[in-house]
């Protein structure tokens, strides 16, 4: 394998009047298919097998790689919410690496890939295995083999088994020797701007002219990138996002003067310059002339800023304020006249004489607050002084007479 940092040789033809990417020949010159003086240079396969094997990553490898970029969405919160979670609240049988590193599901090796390790070195991964059941491993430590249980005999995995990945002579042998990848490297290959990866030949080619309205050739420009792995990742990023994903990493992300194909692109004004104008535009002061309105009246308004006391013409009317009722003023007194201590005897009730604005629940409360009493049921009475009797009737539980002398009625 070669080094992954080494960056790739790409080159694409650009329509300079829209600055967008036309299409990327991956292994073969454009000279052969255009009769014009744009020619591409051969770029080696390994970016065509780049793109086809983005279909083969896990979305959890996604959602590392793209974490750090707001194109990851919420499922970046998702990601980092499963990598603070503790591992005792994992299942026994499983782990988070397995959800946060999963193994990509196809073993083809690329001889040059652009995007940063995700799979772990699972030749220092120690699995254990029971006695009985060697082919039945766990990264545990004396777990319960579930085979074990099974047969009514409960067996613990702590023997050490050795992990030994696939060698590079058994796969070989389905592969032609020195070439690896998805796609053969004999066959020229066409990438389009919108990721479509098809064989190149003459018909593909203007039929792509014809589809895009190409007609003037001095319009087509050469441009030559470098990919790597910085390069690999943002274009992982725009194919989720933009149709125009070639176009959006190497010409929009682009800050360098080649970039601007055309002649009216905006240039980055002097600093020097911009400050010396600041500069007379502050020693000078404002220039501009405000423009002052007529006065067409003599009459000037003043702000209302003068206070009158208030002095009303009818005076206010209002009743004389009185004080708030409370239990003392509500029960004025008890009655001990004769009726009133045959109430007592006859019908366990006691006889008051209250406030004339005191209603029946005012009276019970009062009662209660006063004598620590219950009361069942209160009956009111205005007599023909103007003052106001209240009959009290105790609940069974109070007799009476007992209220009567301590309250000091008897």
């Amino acid at each position: 394998m070669t080094n992954p940092d080494t960056k790739l040789r790409l080159k694409f033809l650009v329509d300079k009047k829209a600055n967008k990417v036309f299409f990327a020949e991956a292994g073969i010159h454009l000279v052969d298919f255009l009769s014009t003086s744009f020619s591409c240079s051969r770029v080696p396969k390994d970016f065509v097998d780049f793109l086809l094997h983005l279909l083969a990553l896990p979305v959890g490898t996604v959602i590392r790689l793209l974490k750090k970029s707001a194109m990851a969405g919420c499922t970046a919160n998702l990601y980092d919410s499963l990598e603070s979670l503790d591992e005792s609240y994992m299942q026994p049988n499983q782990n988070k690496d397995s959800l946060l590193c999963p193994t990509i599901g196809t073993k083809v090796t690329i001889s040059n890939y652009k995007l940063p390790c995700t799979n772990k070195q699972l030749e220092n991964l120690k699995l254990y295995s029971c006695s009985q059941h060697p082919a039945h491993v766990s990264d545990i430590l004396n777990s319960a083999c579930s085979l074990c249980a099974s047969q009514c005999y409960q067996r613990y995995r702590n023997h050490v088994v050795k992990f030994i990945g696939s060698s590079d002579s058994t796969t070989s042998s389905a592969k032609p020797a020195g070439e690896g990848g998805y796609v053969k490297g004999l066959v020229t290959y066409m990438v389009t701007d919108d990721l479509s990866v098809s064989p190149m030949s003459n018909v593909s080619v203007v039929g792509l002219l014809n589809k895009f309205n190409i007609k003037d050739f001095g319009l087509l420009k050469e441009k030559v990138v470098d990919f790597g792995i910085d390069e690999g990742i943002k274009l992982l990023g725009a194919s989720l996002l933009s149709k125009d994903a070639l176009t959006a990493v190497f010409l929009l992300d682009q800050k360098d003067g080649d970039d601007a194909f055309s002649a009216d692109a905006s240039k980055k004004p002097d600093a020097k310059a911009q400050a010396q104008k600041a500069a007379r535009a502050v020693k000078s002061g404002p220039t501009f002339k405000k423009t002052k309105k007529i006065r067409t009246k003599v009459t000037f308004h003043r702000p209302r800023t003068l206070k009158k006391e208030r002095n009303p013409k009818y005076p206010r009317i209002s009743a004389t304020p009185r004080n708030k009722l409370d239990h003392y003023q509500i029960l004025k007194y008890p009655l001990t006249t004769e009726s009133a201590m045959k109430k007592i005897e006859d019908n366990n009730t006691l006889v008051f004489i209250v406030d004339i604005r005191a209603d029946k629940k005012k009276i019970k409360d009062a009662v209660k607050k006063m004598y620590d009493i219950q009361t069942k049921k209160v009956n009111t009475l205005i007599r023909p002084d103007g003052t106001k009797k209240a009959y009290v009737r105790l609940t069974p539980d109070y007799d009476a007479l007992d209220v009567a002398n301590k309250i000091g009625i008897i």
